[in-house]
């Protein structure tokens, strides 16, 4: 199984879909609808923003780790917790165990799904096409590649929570080669 993909055990996770309500008004309150409805729009986009940072985060902290393969101290902390952590720590070890280190950056085309509840209840979704055609696997000690085989395109459906603050992938699922 290819390095980046194990990281992606089967959390399953159920696609939601971000609904915006909208409704016609009489033309003397369209203007302020269209004020109003802009001025809640901007509190959504940078929601959106601060979930898309921190998943695409947590794929940048996971590059990082990969290059070590060393789960007693992961950068993945900073973006990732619960199954999520505990699924990249465990694909650490086991290339830490085997002696590999993985090299190649994923290519992320992320969209937010869903943003429900506030504060600490809030939770996110993420559906992403991740395309892990450059991230191969390297034998840590020699320097040389382990396989050539590209990981290619897996659907990815990732799940966020908001912990002290700051969202963090909680969840994460991933299609086998070829799912988008």
């Amino acid at each position: 199984m290819h390095l980046a993909t194990k990281m992606l055990v089967a959390h399953v996770g159920v696609v939601g879909v971000l609904v915006c309500g909208c409704s016609a008004e009489s033309t003397s309150s369209e203007s302020k609808s269209a004020t109003s409805s802009t001025a809640s729009a901007t509190p959504q986009i940078s929601v959106a923003s601060a979930v898309l940072a921190a998943y695409s985060g947590m794929w940048a902290d996971y590059q990082k780790d990969l290059l070590t393969a060393d789960w007693r101290n992961p950068v993945s902390v900073n973006h990732a917790t619960g199954a999520a952590l505990m699924d990249l720590e465990n694909a650490l070890a086991v290339d830490g165990h085997n002696g590999w280190i993985g090299k190649g950056a994923p290519v992320l085309n992320p969209v937010v799904q869903r943003v429900s509840g506030t504060g600490g209840n809030a939770t996110a979704e993420v559906v992403d096409c991740v395309d892990l055609s450059h991230a191969l696997v390297y034998v840590a000690a020699t320097g040389a590649l382990k396989d050539s085989t590209p990981g290619g395109r897996h659907l990815v459906d990732a799940g966020l929570v908001m912990k002290s603050g700051q969202w963090k992938v909680s969840t994460l699922a991933a299609g086998k080669v070829g799912s988008c």
